[in-house]
Formats: structure tokens, sequence, C-alpha cells
């Protein structure tokens, strides 16, 4: 069965505590269907076809800043330019609109973010994000002018959790601590309210089950739960809608290159050499229900990293065996969803 690629649109109903990205919503989805039957095509390294890719889920009109601009950030002549690119690239996220032209224009990102920090003087973008239109004045901005006021670095503070991924999250329940030797106090325990951020977050799958099996895989992990703390409610969320529909970045004719969009461990090292500009993420996972819950960790290439590669492929990575000690059959999801430009 051939790949079907869809947009998928979530929306929070809860606090989070482990951020939501590829690779662990992956084993969610593989989770619950290992309650419902064989999930071999799943886990096996073989498999030329995995049923499903995913990327991570990024904020509405965000997507991951491509590594090979902050490269581009150090060698920029005029020195503001440079600080405004080195602050914006340090969000790890941008704008999907400045994504794309930087994809489309590989060899002259230079010019592509120098233009958008010259629309940033305007006041047409924000100095944190190089996002459009940020509904900022100019003035009262903490980031250009030494004039704000505590309530505009309030508000800017406020507008800069909307592009992050994690929500803020308080715990409901406080254990007060003794500072002197310590301990919990008895009975010092006192409430906080959850607080979260809403809006709607996005995501895109290749797979070959089709859209409404993923809608109904993705809506059985919302409702379960994502994550750490899901049995009190943490990382519950809906899915609004699947929509088959274009790639998150339109490829660029002819492809030579590629950037992930979630997190990937490639089968082979000559793949690896190939990486032109990268950032690496650890992963220290967990098995849940078991005594041994610890795994091996895991270096992974993080999203947004550059690789050069031969040609335009569904997918990139691996199924990662090895990952438990004790227990083989335990697999960790290697695959990568790639943007060709």
């Amino acid at each position: 069965m051939s790949y079907q690629d869809f947009k998928v649109v979530v929306a929070p109903r809860g606090p989070f505590l482990t951020p939501l990205m590829a690779d662990t919503l992956w084993g969610h989805v593989v989770c619950r269907l290992a309650e419902e039957g064989d999930v071999s095509d799943w886990v096996t390294p073989e498999n030329a076809r995995p049923p499903l890719l995913l990327t991570d889920v990024f904020p509405e009109g965000w997507l991951p800043a491509p590594a090979m601009a902050a490269s581009t950030a150090m060698r920029q002549d005029d020195m503001v330019t440079a600080a405004i690119t080195r602050r914006a690239l340090k969000q790890g996220l941008m704008s999907d609109e400045l994504v794309t032209k930087l994809l489309a224009a590989p060899d002259n990102m230079e010019a592509v973010l120098a233009e958008a920090v010259r629309e940033t003087r305007e006041a047409k973008r924000c100095p944190l994000s190089l996002a459009p239109e940020p509904g900022c004045e100019a003035s009262s901005c903490p980031a250009l002018s030494s004039q704000s006021s505590i309530e505009d670095r309030r508000r800017c503070a406020q507008l800069s959790q909307s592009w992050r991924v994690r929500p803020p999250m308080h715990p409901s329940r406080h254990l007060a601590v003794s500072r002197q030797n310590l301990t919990a106090l008895e009975g010092q325990l006192f409430d906080l309210p959850d607080t979260w951020l809403g809006g709607r977050w996005v995501l895109w799958a290749r797979t070959t089950i089709g859209g409404s099996e993923l809608h109904r895989l993705l809506g059985l992990v919302g409702e379960t739960g994502y994550g750490a703390r899901s049995a009190v409610g943490k990382g519950h969320f809906v899915v609004e809608t699947v929509d088959a529909g274009p790639n998150a970045v339109a490829p660029v004719t002819p492809s030579t290159r590629l950037m992930t969009l979630s997190s990937c461990l490639p089968a082979t090292t000559a793949w690896s050499r190939q990486a032109l500009q990268y950032r690496l993420r650890v992963k220290h996972g967990k098995r849940y229900l078991s005594s041994e819950f610890i795994k091996r960790p895991v270096a992974m290439f993080r999203a947004g990293s550059v690789f050069q590669a031969d040609g335009p492929t569904d997918f990139v990575g691996s199924i990662l065996t090895g990952v438990h000690a004790t227990t083989p059959e335990i697999v960790d999801c290697g695959l990568a969803y790639p943007v060709w430009f």
C-alpha cells in the first residue's frame, strides 16, 4: 500500500509533563495497537516500508529552525543582525513562512535572514523569533529598546510562550520541604491550579494505514493520556482534524538535501557522515509497568538537522534495537519525516 500524507491538528486538554515528540508518540500508538493484535510489522527493523512516520508536534504556524541557519548567523557582517538572528535561533522554532524561504534558498540563507531582520527593525517581525507581525511596537520591545517597561516585558514573555511546544505546568499538589534537613513537613500539602496554554498544535504523518485509522489511534492516545503522569490527567489532547494535504514544506527540485522534522538515527554510519549541520539529543527512555524501567540512552539527531542525500525518499532513519538491557524485543523509533530541498 502506498504512503499518504496527512496534516493532523490537535488541541491540548490539560498540562503536559512530557514534550510531544515523534518517537514517544509513535511508541504510544504502537502500545495501543499491541493491545489489539500483532505489531510485528511496526517494530521490525527490516521492514522497508514502516506503516507510520510522524513529525514532532509544533504550535500551529511554526517549524524547527534549520540547523544550517545557525552557522549562517555567525557569518553576518552587521553585529545587530547577527545578535537578533542568534537570539531567534535559540528558540528552536521559526515561523513556517520563514523556514520555507530558507529552504528554498539554501545557498543564500544569509540574505534571507538579513531581510527578516530588516523587517524586524521596522516592527514587522518579532526579534525573539523573527515571526511576522507580532503585534508589538518597536519602542516597547525589550529586545530592541532599553526604554521598555515591566508590563512590556511581561507581555513579551507571554507572547513567547505561544510558540513553545511544551506548555507551562504547575503540579496540583505541592509538598512543603524543610530547608534545614531537606525532609518533608507532615501535613504541609498545598494546592496550586494547573495552568497550560491553549491553541492548536500540528503534526504531519506519512502512513499506509489511512486517515480514519490514524485519527482513531491518535485519539486513543489523547484520551488515555501521553507521557508522564497520564493516569492523573496529564498529557491529554483531542484530535480536531486529520486532513490529506500538502507536506509541511513544499519540496524543492532538484532535491539533494533534507531536513528532519523529528529526532532520528540512521541505520548506517555512512549516512551519518553526510550530515551538513545537526543538533544532537540524548534520549533517556523509560519502560512503564516494569521494575526494570530504565532504558539505555540513545543519541539521536534532533529535528532541524540537515543532511546531504541522493534523491527524495519517503523516510530516513531506522527502528532501533538493543535499547533495553534485558528485554531485546523492546525497540525505539529512530524514523524521521524528511523535508527535501
